[in-house]
């Protein structure tokens, strides 16, 4: 598999989740494994791994549904 975070989990006001991802500066770009990954929590979901992820209301270990991910670029 492959691991990545997120900068934000939030969920919309419909209660779906979204991932938002910020990149700053004229340099900012995505990491490999964020490339890699992003399409597929996109399209298949993913499993949610450590206390930050159960923190966020997820069960770790469990299949989430695909979600948005929203890349801000600033």
């Amino acid at each position: 598999g492959i691991r990545t975070k997120l900068d934000i989990l939030t969920r919309t006001a419909s209660r779906t989740l979204r991932g938002i991802e910020a990149k700053y500066g004229p340099g900012a770009a995505l990491t490999r494994n964020q490339r890699a990954a992003f399409p597929l929590l996109r399209t298949r979901g993913g499993i949610p791994r450590g206390a930050r992820a159960q923190e966020a209301g997820l069960t770790p270990g469990s299949p989430m549904p695909a979600i948005d991910i929203l890349v801000d670029w600033w």
